[in-house]
């Protein structure tokens, strides 16, 4: 995929270092491969517009809060802010 994207880079890492300790259902595997998961499904079925680095950040990050109450909002809005400023 050629496109570039602002947010999504910087989304997906934030959503490495978020989900790094925790597994799955299983207690094996690395949550991330259903993140990775998810991240698949909507490069599948989204086509490439300007939206796409808005839907692929919020798959690598639907469950950062969720899951990690510490991670609130307001740190995510910023790690996205700087990521989408510094691409500009």
């Amino acid at each position: 995929m050629s496109k570039e994207f602002k947010m999504f880079p910087a989304a997906y890492e934030l959503a490495k270092e978020v989900h790094k300790n925790q597994k799955r259902w299983d207690n094996k595997t690395p949550y991330m491969f259903h993140i990775d998961g998810v991240i698949a499904n909507v490069k599948d079925i989204a086509p490439l517009t300007e939206d796409l680095d808005v839907l692929l950040t919020v798959a690598a990050l639907h469950d950062a809060h969720e899951d990690h109450r510490d991670v609130s909002f307001e740190y995510i809005e910023g790690v996205l802010r700087t990521s989408y400023r510094d691409w500009e």
